[in-house]
Formats: structure tokens, C-alpha cells, sequence
């Protein structure tokens, strides 16, 4: 199993752990999402190594990839949720207006990036506006629980489309670099092995 694969599997779970995160507790971890919201700017990017730098970055992601396929510490909204990104990465690619659409909202956002930084509020509201305008049209839609307040507070919302966004780019990331989804049925011993070599 190559690493780029399973990097982007990792991001993707990092990712989906924190939209959980920020539905029952409003809060997210910011050294965690960093390397995720700045993962979407890097759009010509040839491969997850690019993208995420070092394996570090996404040590908590790799964690739950292990403990998701030993069957240890199994997060079942974690694990639903990224079966309905993985279904809608694979939409996505094959609607090309809608990923022009996307990457002109990215490329918005990076002016307001340069001004404000990576996790600025700013920043954040418009990598929302990108999964708005582009994922929350396709069915089936990523199903967040959490708290009816949290739920309802405006920038948590956009703090949890912009995660989600970032999930979409490594499920993107893990298709390039060769994963599928009967990997996940057939090779999980492989993809179990590769993250704790990179945990190593």
C-alpha cells in the first residue's frame, strides 16, 4: 500500500474526527487542523507527501485509521461519516464545473489567507461558502450529530463545512494515489500495516 494512500486516508479521519469534535463541544484542536485547512490551497499538488509535509502532521489521524481496522476504539459516526465522503469524492470528480467551481473559491480564498493566516476566521467562512456552493449539492449529505446549539452557532457550521472540505481533499488524495474502496474490503491488513510504518 503506498503512503500517499494512506496519508490521505489519515486526513480524512483527522479531519472527520474533529467535525465530531466541534459538534458536541464547539471546539477543535488547532495544531490538528492546520495541516488539513492548508492541505485545500495546495491544489496542483503531485502527491500526499506534498501536501501534508511529514507523517507527523497527521499522527492523530493515522491512530484512528489503526484503532478503526484493528476494531479498537471504533468511532461508528467517524466511520459513517467517511463512508459518505468517500461516496461523494468519487461525485465530485466526475462533475468538472463543479471542481472549476471549487478551486475558484479556493483561489478567493487565498488572498485572505495571505492577509490573515491559514485558521483565520475569514479564511474559514469562505472554505464554508466553497463546500456550500459545491459538496452540500450532492447526495447523499454528510450526516453531523452533536449538540442542537453547536449545530445551529454560525461559525462552528463553517468551521465544520470547511473540515469537511479538507475531508473530501484527502479522500481525493487517497483515490490518486491508488486507493479504492474494495482496498478498504480486501487490503486492510496493507493499509494496516503501511500507517504503522508511518507511525514508526
Amino acid at each position: 500500500m503506498k503512503p500517499g494512500s494512506t496519508l490521505g486516508l489519515a486526513a480524512m479521519l483527522q479531519a472527520l474526527a474533529q467535525v465530531r469534535r466541534l459538534g458536541f463541544e464547539a471546539t477543535w484542536d488547532e495544531a490538528q487542523i492546520a495541516p488539513l485547512i492548508e492541505s485545500l490551497f495546495h491544489i496542483d499538488a503531485e502527491s500526499a507527501q506534498e501536501v501534508y509535509g511529514t507523517s507527523s502532521a497527521l499522527e492523530p489521524g493515522l491512530r484512528t485509521l489503526c484503532d478503526q481496522l484493528e476494531g479498537r476504539k471504533v468511532d461508528p459516526l467517524v466511520a459513517r461519516m467517511a463512508g459518505t465522503v468517500l461516496h461523494l469524492e468519487r461525485k465530485l470528480t466526475r462533475r468538472q464545473p463543479m471542481l472549476k467551481l471549487l478551486t475558484t473559491h479556493i483561489r478567493d480564498a487565498e488572498r485572505a489567507r495571505a492577509a490573515f493566516g491559514t485558521l483565520h476566521d475569514n479564511v474559514i467562512e469562505r472554505m464554508g461558502e466553497a463546500y456550500c456552493a459545491t459538496l452540500s449539492r450532492l447526495s447523499p449529505r454528510v450526516m453531523v450529530q452533536g449538540n442542537p446549539e453547536h449545530l445551529g452557532n454560525a461559525r462552528n457550521v463553517a468551521r465544520i463545512r470547511a473540515l469537511l472540505l479538507a475531508a473530501i481533499r484527502g479522500a481525493v488524495l487517497w483515490r490518486q494515489s491508488g486507493g479504492s474502496g474494495w482496498h478498504l474490503l480486501l487490503k486492510r491488513k496493507k493499509i494496516l500495516a503501511s500507517a504503522r510504518a508511518l507511525l514508526a
